[in-house]
């Protein structure tokens, strides 16, 4: 860590303030109706909430909540007001090359930018907005903390914020494991933020594991770590972050790896690793039935505060929510 890095930056208030982020698109539609319909019906409901879409979407999104039961609580903003101009020109740009080009060649385009280095537009589709989107957000914050939480996931009746906050020090969840465990994109993730961040790979014993969401930042850490970025790159921190190498970067390995980090600098100041062991995941949503029995059981269960369904398993089968919705919505309300 430089010097001049804050003690400041890693202290938390007791009790600590949080606010909700949750970045969306369109093709999450139906998962993000889901997602507010259950905030609502939760001990969170009168928490802010932020949600970040893509510009092309903020209609269909306003329309959705102007005049609904979440109007009030949830915010609505585009990435053409949360980014720099710069990126979201990019991102328009590069939106318009994955339309020609389609999703095959659009893979084969990130590929060539993480050996090449070239072309750059892969740099900045959606997915890659959309981890900038969080951590804008999150330093813009007026609260200790950010909750980030994807659209696919299901707030459920036993979800308790201050239980999860009342701790010392600084909350992040977290599950180890040794590296030999870790396969395919995510072991790509923390190896890339070991390289960014300037890390020893040789002595880690294990690396963390937790890369879905509910995801808590600490709002000042993610400055101390907007600023060091800056510091040492001599660059715009979203310019050091889009530079990464396609899909091989992750927003929530970096940061955790930093507050790690810091951490340890600071040794006066706690951090609290936490278990997300008041998380359930769903895999496959193929079969309804069996869906929305599971999700049932979830949602009963006194243990589990969130619900992923996650949209994708293994990155290559899509669900479409619109085969559960109609029932899910029932069973919420």
């Amino acid at each position: 860590m430089p010097e001049n890095q804050s003690v400041g930056t890693i202290e938390a208030v007791h009790p600590p303030t949080v606010s909700l982020v949750t970045p969306s698109w369109s093709g999450d539609l139906d998962q993000f109706r889901i997602l507010i319909s259950s905030l609502k019906r939760s001990r969170l409901a009168g928490i802010r909430h932020t949600t970040v879409v893509q510009s092309e979407d903020l209609e269909l999104f306003s329309s959705l909540l102007i005049g609904s039961p979440y109007e009030a609580t949830t915010e609505l903003f585009s990435t053409e007001q949360v980014l720099p101009a710069l990126v979201e020109y990019k991102r328009q740009q590069s939106l318009r090359y994955q339309r020609r080009a389609g999703s095959d060649v659009t893979r084969l385009c990130g590929s060539l930018t993480r050996v090449l280095g070239w072309p750059n537009w892969p740099r900045y589709t959606g997915w890659h907005v959309q981890q900038i989107s969080k951590l804008a957000m999150a330093a813009l914050a007026d609260t200790d903390y950010v909750l980030v939480i994807d659209s696919d996931v299901i707030v459920t009746p036993a979800a308790d914020l201050a239980g999860i906050l009342g701790h010392d020090g600084i909350v992040c969840f977290s599950s180890r494991k040794p590296l030999s465990e870790f396969k395919g994109k995510t072991r790509k993730w923390v190896l890339q933020a070991d390289a960014l961040l300037r890390a020893s790979s040789a002595d880690k014993a294990t690396y963390d594991a937790y890369f879905d969401t509910p995801f808590l930042l600490h709002v000042n850490t993610v400055r101390a770590m907007f600023a060091w970025l800056e510091h040492t790159y001599e660059q715009p921190w979203w310019q050091v972050l889009l530079a990464q190498p396609p899909r091989r970067w992750s927003e929530f390995a970096t940061y955790r790896l930093f507050l790690e980090q810091l951490s340890q600098s600071l040794p006066q100041r706690k951090v609290t690793w936490l278990a997300p062991q008041m998380m359930h995941y769903i895999f496959d949503a193929s079969d309804s039935a069996k869906l929305l029995s599971e999700l049932h059981k979830a949602w009963l269960d006194p243990a589990i505060q969130f619900i992923t369904v996650h949209s994708q398993s293994s990155g290559r089968q899509r669900w479409r929510a619109d085969s559960y919705v109609t029932e899910l919505s029932a069973m919420l309300s």
